[in-house]
């Protein structure tokens, strides 16, 4: 060890990954943990073998899953549909690795798009920091009849 190094203060790279239909279980178990609307094991399985969808997780020093999104492609546009982080990795930047990954890999998506809950002020602001703007309002979208603000943003691509 280098002299003057921290073993202490040393911390591995978040890495984003595909999930695998192995994953479905630990993704379900992390939605109903950050979620109010959770998926199911099945609804995880599905969409990790929908062919236009993508799910991309970020586990912990532990093999457990920290964080999760899970997005389509539908032409040259991506809709975020689930995002959630455990509750001891939130505002550690995993959210941003997350939508900023679905960003610069969703193939040739020139706009992204994404629901929120209009009642959470944090979920809002953290997709605005991100550069999302609110587009609409989906009256009754979610269960229980939330509504929900309907946010995009342009993906910048390299030229």
């Amino acid at each position: 060890m280098p002299r003057g190094s921290d073993a202490g203060a040393l911390v591995a790279v978040p890495r984003v990954e595909r999930a695998g239909a192995a994953d479905a279980a630990a993704l379900a178990a992390l939605a109903a943990e950050a979620l109010p609307d959770p998926w199911s094991q099945r609804g995880f399985e599905l969409e990790i073998e929908s062919p236009d969808a993508r799910v991309w997780i970020v586990r912990g020093p532990a093999p457990a899953l920290v964080g999760y999104l899970a997005a389509q492609h539908v032409l040259d546009e991506i809709h975020v549909w689930s995002l959630a982080v455990a509750a001891a990795s939130r505002r550690r930047g995993v959210g941003r690795l997350l939508i900023e990954h679905a960003l610069a890999h969703g193939g040739r998506a020139r706009i992204a798009h994404l629901e929120v809950r209009a009642a959470d002020a944090g979920a809002r602001a953290f997709y605005e920091r991100l550069r999302f703007e609110a587009v609409g309002r989906r009256p009754g979208f979610y269960a229980g009849g939330a509504d929900a603000i309907s946010m995009s943003r342009v993906v910048q691509r390299e030229a």
